[in-house]
């Protein structure tokens, strides 16, 4: 059996469109040959978002490696605090430390809320998106998957359009077929950065990549003729 490597930024327990139909893809590619192996972000859940109910197939390999934005390194720290500070759990609080605590949380919120405010702005001016900084431990992953399952092809899908230079990147380096598939349009759609500048060089880094691609997927007519 043929194993493709699928290349994604959303993917389950995330919750959205576009985590649902790679999945779907993912479990019906068996049918047709094909072992998916999956590469994606390692996941934390925002406290408003719901995880995917749908089961991931136990034949579907997932890789995750981590994604250094703000959230997931506090979530990081706090999830390592919290399981050093189990065996505290029966010690008694004075109403004091009570509040010295809630302070201190609630300062710790106003930091983190300024932070992503700021990552935010800077993500709008970016000419790729917030998933850039997911990139580099990726692409190190990703080399040592293609060597280690002996993948045939390379598949991403979008967006975020980090998938896509993600997998151009590991087409380059170990010389695999690409098959480049559209969910949205990216340069001139709906993601197109607010300043000139960025949105230049960012048409510039799309035609450069997609001249590489051995294949390109869209879901509609329109799309494709863009």
């Amino acid at each position: 059996m043929r194993k493709v490597l699928m290349v994604t930024t959303i993917f389950p327990p995330r919750s959205g469109v576009g985590a649902l139909r790679t999945l779907k893809f993912a479990k019906y590619l068996k049918s047709f040959g094909w072992q998916p192996i999956i590469l994606t972000p390692t996941v934390y859940l925002g406290k408003k978002e719901k995880p995917v109910i749908e089961k991931i197939p136990d034949r579907i390999i997932v890789y995750r490696t981590f994604w250094p934005t703000v959230n997931n390194c506090l979530k990081l720290c706090k999830d390592k605090i919290s399981s050093g500070s189990q065996q505290n759990k029966g010690l008694s609080y004075t109403v004091s430390v009570a509040q010295a605590t809630e302070k201190k949380l609630t300062f710790r919120k106003k930091i983190m809320q300024t932070i992503c405010y700021f990552e935010k702005i800077i993500c709008q001016c970016i000419f790729i998106d917030y998933y850039i900084l997911w990139l580099p431990s990726a692409l190190f992953k990703g080399i040592k998957i293609v060597k280690k399952e002996s993948i045939d092809v390379i598949y991403s899908t979008v967006p975020e359009f980090t998938s896509h230079i993600l997998a151009f990147c590991l087409k380059i380096l170990t010389k695999k077929p690409w098959v480049a598939d559209y969910r949205d349009i990216w340069t001139g759609g709906l993601f197109r950065p607010r300043w000139i500048f960025p949105a230049i060089v960012g048409e510039k880094i799309e035609k450069l990549i997609l001249s590489q691609a051995d294949v390109i997927t869209v879901i509609s007519e329109p799309m494709r003729d863009m």
